[in-house]
């Protein structure tokens, strides 16, 4: 939960609406929107990592689609969310290893 708590005061201003962090069965989430557009920020610790002294979080970031959206449609906001949690994520000096999957 401090980690989606974190996350999302760094997110706070950047000009998406954000709910409060909830808890799922795997981790965290948090839903964002801007405009017509909704995503879902889901946290997770890495099983593996559980009790380790370095934790290791999957972030991913998944755009909300409706019942009739058939093809691919390109977001205008899907780059710029990602690109904004990974300037929080790089700016905080305790994080030490950070990878991205497109």
């Amino acid at each position: 939960e401090d980690l989606a708590r974190w996350l999302k005061e760094r997110l706070d201003g950047s000009g998406f609406s954000l709910s409060e962090p909830f808890q799922e069965d795997w981790g965290w989430q948090i839903d964002a929107s801007r405009e017509k557009e909704k995503f879902f920020i889901q946290i997770g610790i890495m099983d593996d990592s559980i009790g380790a002294p370095q934790a290791e979080w999957l972030i991913s970031i998944e755009e909300v689609r409706g019942w009739f959206s058939f093809g691919k449609k390109d977001s205008k906001f899907f780059e710029e969310l990602c690109s904004r949690i990974e300037k929080a994520l790089r700016e905080e000096e305790k994080i030490t290893h950070l990878g991205r999957q497109d």
